[in-house]
């Protein structure tokens, strides 16, 4: 692999990116569908969600408020919960990139809305994240996702270039939050789409 001339470092989102997340298949695993689609609208769906990946409240009050809003649903909300890290997983093409950047000279950094909590387990459990140059994680920051913050935070904490930065995310809104800062995107979908894109030069 050649090293692109017009780009110096890749920021690499990891849910759907890097790492699987698909909570409603998951769910549908244990529950019957209809209980199945209920669970991720209550939890994963949820605006109480949003908050631990802003990493302004506990999982424990999170659990508290989901079961305020949903208290039928409280003996499954909690097992459901406790098989979370059993969706995340590294995707083994993309994940097989990364020290091919690295070997052509890419800079390679994370920037992901994540729960800190589980995303310290989830670095544990995951030994390739280590191989990144940063990383910057939601819940550490107290910021998400697509606010343009968190961007000015990753170039100011990296000293990035954003004219010379790619950040490779699976949701449109993240990537238009990039680019108003004036890093380039690229919004995933399949693998073959990162390996035509840093096979070719420039």
């Amino acid at each position: 692999m050649k090293k692109r001339s017009d780009i110096d470092a890749i920021v690499f989102d990891l849910g759907r990116v890097l790492l699987t997340f698909d909570p409603l298949p998951h769910l549908q695993k244990l529950y019957p569908a209809a209980l199945a689609e209920r669970m991720n609208e209550a939890v994963y769906a949820s605006r109480h969600w949003a908050e631990v990946d802003r990493g302004v409240l506990t999982m424990e009050e999170v659990v508290a408020r989901i079961l305020r809003d949903a208290p039928d649903m409280a003996e499954w909300i909690q097992p459901a919960l406790d098989s979370y890290f059993d969706m995340i997983r590294p995707i083994p093409e993309n994940v097989a990139l990364l020290p091919k950047l690295k070997k052509a000279g890419y800079r390679l950094y994370v920037l992901s809305n994540f729960g800190e909590s589980f995303f310290a387990r989830t670095r544990a459990c995951n030994p390739f994240l280590e191989q990144f140059d940063g990383l910057l994680i939601s819940g550490e920051a107290r910021i998400l996702k697509p606010d343009v913050a968190i961007y000015l935070l990753l170039l100011h904490k990296f000293r990035l270039d954003p004219a010379r930065t790619l950040f490779v995310d699976d949701r449109r809104d993240n990537i238009d939050g990039a680019r108003a800062v004036g890093i380039r995107g690229i919004c995933y979908s399949y693998h073959e789409q990162l390996e035509e894109l840093f096979a070719r030069d420039a």
